[in-house]
């Protein structure tokens, strides 16, 4: 699998403003509940120049009963029709999360990799970066699209693991796996958005925040370099190869671009993570934290 592409916001200023582009931009924004945010009514409130709104708590498998679950073939042909976007679109993803320079954006990338989209890149600092740069905006009600036919790729079991095999590669540990949660949840000691969902992790997964690898001051994506030696203070091993998780699979797709930026080939990632690991996986295999209800 290829590294993703990053666009900056002066690129993008400069693509959206051509009477003549073909270039799609989509608004993947999602937010955890406990935020109390509407994604798409902050689209309508502010918006790059033409962005379509790209509604990720609909872009996934409705019948699992745990969060995220990648959506099928269908489903994503289905919403990206419905979107006008199809397999040729060059497409541009951005999320507005201003508190950590991306956040749902890389989901949403990973998204059209997983059903063979050749043409996505990543908005580099998402909308925050985008309105730094004085890039034109739209607001008020969104244009709805012209449907158009969009025809996938099946790429799914090359870019994800389901629980079978997370339990083989725990016994026989052929792959690290690296957890994107912050310190706090992945040690159990802080509580998971979701308040019936205790915090922890999947024993001998290495701890990597997904927000250590954006600069601090910018918000934008680290240096290879730089994400390098994020990982490496973490433990991770550049010699063996990696599995990602989260809670849901949501900011581990961050791990996903980052890592392959990193030099790994392919960066696979458990699809229902620790929403999953939590509930099934043996005692032995996970180490339980605390529960946000169990602390009001």
């Amino acid at each position: 699998m290829e590294p993703p592409k990053f666009v900056t916001a002066d690129w993008l200023k400069e693509e959206v403003g051509k009477p003549d582009t073909k270039t799609r931009v989509l608004d993947a924004t999602w937010h955890l509940p406990p935020w109390k945010r509407d994604a798409a009514a902050e689209h309508a409130s502010c918006r790059v120049k033409g962005a379509t709104f790209m509604d990720l708590r609909v872009v996934h498998d409705a019948s699992s009963k745990l969060p995220n679950t990648a959506p099928s073939k269908e489903h994503f042909e289905k919403c990206m029709g419905d979107l006008g976007i199809t397999s040729d679109t060059s497409v541009v993803v951005y999320d507005n999360n201003e508190q950590f320079g991306g956040f749902s954006a890389a989901r949403a990338w990973l998204l059209f990799k997983m059903f063979g989209h050749r043409d996505v890149a990543i908005l580099d600092g998402g909308l925050p970066a985008y309105l730094k740069s004085g890039g034109p905006t739209d607001s008020g009600p969104p244009t709805i699209p012209q449907p158009a036919t969009y025809k996938a790729e099946d790429n799914k079991a090359k870019h994800l693991r389901d629980y079978d095999q997370m339990l083989a590669n725990w016994k026989d540990k052929t792959a690290q796996v690296v957890d994107a949660r912050p310190a706090g949840r992945f040690n159990g000691t802080a509580p998971e958005p979701n308040p019936n969902l205790p915090s922890g992790h999947m024993i001998g997964a290495y701890n990597v925040c997904f927000k250590d690898l954006f600069k601090p001051d910018t918000k934008t994506m680290k240096s290879p370099e730089e994400m390098k030696q994020v990982f490496q203070q973490a433990g991770v091993d550049f010699s063996k190869p990696v599995i990602t998780m989260c809670t849901s699979g949501m900011v581990s797709s961050w791990i996903v671009a980052c890592g392959l930026m990193c030099g790994w080939k392919d960066v696979p990632l458990y699809d229902n993570s620790w929403s999953q690991w939590v509930k099934e996986a043996p005692d032995e295999m996970k180490k339980v934290g605390v529960k946000g209800a169990d602390m009001k």
